[in-house]
This record gives C-alpha cells, structure tokens and sequence, in this order.
C-alpha cells in the first residue's frame, strides 16, 4: 500500500505534488497555529501567541491559493489569467501580513527575552527541519521558475519566506539553548530584519503588472 501511494505521487505532475504538499503543510500550520494559541492562552506567553499568529497567517495564504486555484481549473484561459492577477494582489497581502507577523514575533523576543529552551535531540531535529524547508524551498523556486507557473511560484515564495524564519528561529534557539547572552538579541535584529525585506517583497509584488509579452 505504502509502495503503490509513493509510486502515485512520483507520477504527478510536478504542479500536483506542489499543490498536494502545499494542502498537508496548510493544514499541519492551522494546526500548529491552534495549538500555540491554546497553550499560549494558558500559559499566558505572548510569544507563543504572537508566534500562533504567524503560523495562521501561513495557512491562510496557502489555503487562499489551493481554494483560488480549485477555482480556476474550471473556467476558460481569459478569465484564469485574470483571476491569477488576482490571486498575485491576494497573495502578496498575505505575504506583507505574513512578514508583519514575523516582525512582532521577533519584536517580542527582542523586548522580553522570551523564546522556548529544548533539548539537544529536539534542537538538531529544529536545525535539520530548518535546513530541509530552506533546500527544498531553495530548489522549489529554482524549478518553478523554468516552468513558468505563477500558481506554484506563489506557493514556492510562501515556503521560501518561511524557511528563511525558520532558519532565524533555529539560530536563535542554538544560542540560547548553549547559554549566548546575545543569542535572543542577534535573534530577533535577525528576524525584524528580514521581516523588513518579506514585507519590501510582498509590497513590490503587490505592485507588479505583468509585460504585454507575460499576459500573452
């Protein structure tokens, strides 16, 4: 069974494997989101709902582009060109607000010091997550920019904006976990910085017309 579903994904377009993974990852930071906020709440941490807020923001962009995208399978090609304008405007809101998050989350960490400690086995499992989510987003916009798809650039500039954090993330749980003074400082300069450059991104992404030779 197992053999079969693997050999079922190897034979997907490369579009359809984008948009599977982008569906499970949607659904995986709703989840995370959810979670973050409840214990949040709890535990009163406003990192962690701060943090919650970010991983919302994720899933409710890759979910915009999955429903928008299940859309415009069904129309002719001049109302899907049209509606991929729309979802680059829709898309590049999602990303100012994604980076927004992210600035807040490394605000906070900046302003309180407040980040979470874990154990070794945990932090390289955070530092080889990290470092696959930055390959793979790395490689996703490599490949995605041969095939010319704007439905799977979008979803490849999602994952790439939220490798990057995750690698900041990682850095900063290192130093703090192996007692640098510094480690939350430089973390969360680190962040806003590029929270600061995302949101440039998603601004000039919102700004941008396609050329006469691109709406052809």
């Amino acid at each position: 069974m197992f053999i079969k579903l693997i050999k079922w994904f190897i034979h997907l377009t490369y579009l359809e494997r984008t948009l599977l993974i982008s569906a499970f990852t949607c659904i995986l930071n709703f989840i995370i989101g959810i979670s973050k906020l409840g214990i949040g709440i709890v535990y009163m941490s406003g990192w962690l709902i701060i943090n919650a807020v970010y991983y919302m923001m994720l899933a409710l962009a890759k979910g915009n582009v999955l429903i928008q995208w299940n859309k415009m399978i069904h129309t002719s090609y001049s109302s899907m060109r049209c509606k991929e304008k729309k979802l680059i405007k829709q898309s590049a809101i999602f990303q100012i607000l994604i980076a927004m998050s992210y600035f807040f989350v490394s605000w906070y960490t900046l302003w309180r010091n407040e980040t979470p400690h874990y154990s070794v086995s945990v932090l390289i499992f955070v530092i080889l997550i990290a470092i696959e989510k930055v390959i793979l987003a790395i490689y996703g916009l490599i490949r995605t920019k041969i095939l010319h798809s704007p439905l799977a650039a979008i979803l490849k500039m999602i994952n790439f904006t939220d490798a990057i954090f995750s690698l900041v993330v990682a850095q900063g749980v290192i130093q703090n976990t192996f007692g640098k003074g510094f480690g939350l400082y430089r973390s969360g300069k680190l962040g806003m910085m590029c929270s600061v450059i995302f949101l440039i991104m998603g601004v000039m992404m919102y700004l941008w017309k396609p050329s006469n030779r691109e709406e052809d």
